[in-house]
């Protein structure tokens, strides 16, 4: 359980936010724009985005769900709102939805003047609604669903994952749900975060160029990569910037995410999960995809060196390899979070095989065309930062 007292962080920044009123729009509209009625989300705060008294926060993992709800809850007391933030993967055990929020209003600072009644100054977050767990889901939505008829008037804010929802999106069509949906930062919303951490514009620059790939998005377009930047910009320095690589960000964008894993699940696992990532990475590269079904999965893993596979499955479940390392968990098919982190990973497994400059032109030359296979092309820039010496070969065929 978290409850948020604090006062409203002014180097919060809204992101891209858009309000759909079904959930079949929602699906059909994931390629537009962020605007909600106005054009600019800074000319908003975000109560703004939550006029309506029931709204599903929906968004990819890394989106910002939680802290989003966090600034809800911040801005409504500041409003003053009473307005609570719950943990949803705290058991609720045998209680009731009320009574549980009843036990957790007793711990809360100024509970005495904080009652559960049926108005719209009450303000529920709900958050990680695909972190229960699987005992204990189907009683919950039955305590949100039957909480949410008692009280109609409370502004109920509830977030999941989306491709988690897609999954149990049946269990709320006999609600009045809206959904609101979390597109990456802008450009320009990047370069506002990072002056924020005093920044100069070149150096803003250099680090959107570093990362810049054809036209993807950049992954600091996700805020939490952007985090992730922040700390490492913090631990290494400002006067520093101009030396950081794409690699250096990489290891550590991805040692992060690892590490906020492990400690979600009290594990010390992110060193061996990291490596049968590095694996599963190139045998999507050698193949040229970006998705594995589950079936495909299993064979990676019948195939994967025995000590490797036996250490993996023995200390981590499946199901949180799925969900809790790099991978997104589709339902039938796996991917990585990030296209550049499965690039990336490849290329470091390839740094770890003998024989490398060989192992390079057989795996991502066209044999027949004599031509580099363009999927592989950002993982080859990756393993040039890697190793440097692997320039004049690529360049000598190159010519």
């Amino acid at each position: 359980m978290i409850f948020i007292n604090s006062k409203i962080n002014s180097d919060y920044i809204i992101p891209r936010l858009k309000l759909f009123l079904s959930y079949k729009v929602a699906q059909l509209k994931s390629g537009e724009d962020g605007s909600f009625l106005l054009e600019k989300a800074e000319e908003k705060v975000i109560i703004d985005y939550f006029i309506y008294p029931r709204t599903f926060v929906i968004a990819e993992p890394g989106y910002g769900k939680t802290r989003l709800l966090q600034e809800l809850s911040i801005t409504c007391r500041s409003l003053g709102k009473k307005s609570l933030f719950v943990d949803l993967k705290k058991s609720i055990n045998q209680q009731s939805l009320i009574d549980y929020l009843r036990t957790c209003i007793d711990e809360l600072e100024g509970s005495k003047q904080f009652k559960i009644v049926n108005s719209e100054d009450i303000i529920l977050c709900l958050d990680g609604l695909d972190e229960v767990k699987q005992d204990n889901f189907t009683e919950t939505i039955t305590k949100i669903k039957t909480f949410s008829k008692l009280y109609p008037k409370v502004l109920i804010a509830l977030s999941c994952r989306w491709h988690f929802f897609e999954k149990y999106q049946e269990l709320f069509v006999d609600t009045d749900f809206k959904y609101l949906r979390i597109y990456p930062f802008s450009v320009e919303n990047i370069r506002k975060y990072l002056k924020q951490a005093s920044l100069l514009d070149g150096d803003i620059d250099k680090l959107i160029n570093s990362l810049q790939f054809r036209h993807r998005n950049l992954i600091i377009q996700t805020p939490r990569y952007l985090e992730f930047l922040f700390t490492y910009i913090k631990e290494k320095g400002i006067k520093d910037i101009g030396n950081i690589t794409r690699t250096d960000l990489f290891e550590h964008f991805i040692y992060q995410k690892l590490d906020l894993e492990d400690k979600r699940l009290s594990k010390q696992k992110k060193d061996l999960v990291k490596r049968v990532l590095e694996k599963l990475a190139l045998i999507m590269e050698i193949y040229q995809t970006n998705i594995l079904t589950k079936d495909e999965l299993m064979t990676f893993f019948d195939d994967l060196n025995s000590d490797l596979k036996v250490s993996l499955l023995n200390q981590v479940p499946l199901e949180v390899f799925f969900d809790n390392s790099l991978l997104k968990d589709n339902g039938k098919t796996i991917e990585f979070d990030n296209t550049e982190f499965q690039e990336y990973l490849a290329a470091k497994e390839i740094t770890r095989l003998g024989h490398i400059e060989q192992t390079v032109f057989d795996l991502s030359i066209d044999q027949e065309l004599k031509e580099i296979f363009p999927s592989w092309f950002n993982t080859l820039t990756f393993l040039l930062e890697l190793d440097i010496s692997l320039l004049k070969p690529i360049l000598d065929f190159g010519s």
